[in-house]
């Protein structure tokens, strides 16, 4: 009698090993995978190159506004803005606020600007170099929509830019 008990204690004591075995390596297995799967999803891929166009044509004063920012494997790279106008009411005092302005941002590294200004037409371009440029001196909108790897968010700039009556393409 007592050795059928110790039989039936080994017995339970055995099975009740083996269970807690297989629960053990379940819970291992179950959170490695999981581990995997969390790495996988951080490397995300990001276009070789992507360009995202933003344009609005009834800008201030009337005149024709485009944003461009160039991206390479998720990361800001270039930002431009071009305004045109014709034929504007207020063309001359237009010319004159894209000049001055102009040439103030041509005097920060990593920044060029041009305004041609003619009797009924304007054009004002601005290049921002994100790598050449003191982040703290030139002040973007953009770089409020990198991450901590400075990773730009598309979706969320495209949003940003259509709330505010921007039309955008990605290319």
């Amino acid at each position: 009698m007592k050795e059928k008990r110790r039989k039936k204690r080994i017995i339970t004591v055995v099975v009740c090993l083996i269970l807690l075995l297989l629960l053990i390596t379940g819970t291992t297995l179950f959170v490695h995978g999981s581990k995997e799967n969390e790495i996988q999803k951080k490397e995300v891929e990001y276009p070789e190159e992507q360009t995202i166009t933003c344009f609005k044509e009834q800008g201030h004063d009337e005149a024709e506004e485009t944003e461009i920012v160039y991206l390479q494997k998720g990361k800001l790279i270039r930002r431009e803005n071009i305004v045109d106008w014709t034929n504007s009411p207020s063309k001359e005092r237009t010319c004159e606020y894209y000049t001055k302005n102009s040439a103030g941002l041509n005097s920060y590294k990593g920044v060029s600007s041009t305004c041609n200004c003619g009797d009924s037409y304007g054009h004002y371009t601005a290049t921002y170099v994100i790598a050449e440029i003191d982040r703290e001196e030139v002040r973007l909108k953009q770089f409020d929509y990198l991450n901590e790897n400075d990773i730009f968010s598309a979706a969320q700039w495209r949003i940003y830019m259509e709330e505010r009556n921007f039309k955008c393409t990605e290319s």
